[in-house]
């Protein structure tokens, strides 16, 4: 009887060893052999914003041109009051594009948010002026 117990102890140990390894094993496809792991998914590209201008009328009427500079800064043209502030900035995460624009006491900062899409030619922004919480939209076009 002490055979037996010193026997059946080791042999559930391998079975239950054989069962997690088995667990573990990657899915079969239907032909049974292993199916390849998936390739990671990349993202769509984005439209390259750097060095390019765009321009178009806010829903409040006013003429707005955006440059985008390769440092991130933004040079703004409101009619034709020409303005290059390094604070102006904007980023692309992703497809999300930000831009803050200080206005001014009143107003504050204008921030600005779209997503952009590969091969856009147009851009179209939602905006907030931080001070006075006014919002509006802005449809540009690449110049």
């Amino acid at each position: 009887m002490n055979l037996r117990r010193a026997l059946v102890a080791p042999a559930v140990a391998l079975l239950l060893v054989a069962s997690l390894a088995a667990c573990s094993a990657a899915p079969a496809s239907p032909s049974g052999a292993p199916s390849a792991p998936s390739a990671p998914s990349t993202p769509p590209p984005v439209l390259a914003l750097a060095g390019t201008t765009w321009s178009g009328t806010d829903s409040l009427g006013d003429d707005t041109t955006f440059m985008f500079h390769p440092t991130g800064s933004i040079g703004v043209a409101f009619g034709s009051n020409r303005y290059d502030d390094p604070l102006d900035t904007w980023t692309l995460n992703g497809t999300a594009l930000a831009i803050d624009v200080y206005i001014d006491k009143t107003r504050g900062i204008a921030h600005y948010t779209a997503t952009v899409a590969a091969g856009a030619s147009a851009l179209a922004l939602s905006a907030a002026y931080q001070g006075s919480g006014t919002t509006f939209t802005l449809n540009l076009a690449r110049k």
